[in-house]
């Protein structure tokens, strides 16, 4: 009777643990597009593809992130200065 409870419960801990794996993918899906986006308004620079693992698709977005806060606006190239409320409708 203990040892089926404790299984149950394990079980129970496994699928909570990979219902947050696939919420942690799609949290940083969502990220990921939003920097594209932010990306092709001229906000952000590319983040680099080829991430296996969701530490290093985060570690590609903050690249972009970091590179952006280092690039001074009068850097970016003409005509790609952020317009990203339009977007957004």
């Amino acid at each position: 009777m203990v040892a089926r409870a404790l299984g149950d419960e394990f079980v129970s801990e496994y699928e909570k643990l990979q219902k947050d794996l696939r919420d942690l993918a799609e949290g940083i899906r969502m990220i990921r597009r939003a920097t594209e986006r932010a990306c092709r308004g001229g906000v952000l620079p590319a983040v680099e593809e080829g991430a296996l693992t969701p530490l290093q698709e985060c570690a590609a977005i903050a690249r972009a992130i970091y590179r952006a806060a280092r690039t001074p606006d009068h850097q970016r190239p003409v005509g790609r200065k952020p317009n990203l409320a339009a977007q957004d409708r």
